[in-house]
């Protein structure tokens, strides 16, 4: 196993709970994407993705406030936020083609 993944996967916790209050609440985790759903966090996954492969290739930052660190744990957190998301309010809907 990765020597620091659970370190990271805190890391990623910690961050979820900070700014979640800024993008939903206890009643509702998933309020910001009740009107956009996958659709929208797939957006902003792919917002982050475009984000980290034009800072890694240019080796330069404009956004100072924001690490590559950071989002790359914006992306993972995204990333559970999604499967959360689909596990709980959409898998039902799928059909499953045999």
């Amino acid at each position: 196993m990765i020597k620091d993944f659970d370190e990271i996967v805190a890391e990623c916790k910690e961050l979820h709970r900070k700014k979640s209050g800024d993008y939903a609440n206890d009643k509702d985790p998933y309020l910001n994407f009740r009107i956009t759903g996958l659709t929208g966090i797939s957006t902003r996954l792919v917002d982050k993705a475009v984000r980290l492969f034009n800072v890694w290739e240019n080796k330069s930052i404009n956004v100072k406030d924001e690490t590559i660190e950071d989002t790359i744990k914006d992306i993972i957190v995204l990333g559970i936020i999604a499967l959360s998301w689909y596990r709980n309010e959409e898998k039902n809907k799928f059909e499953i083609k045999k």
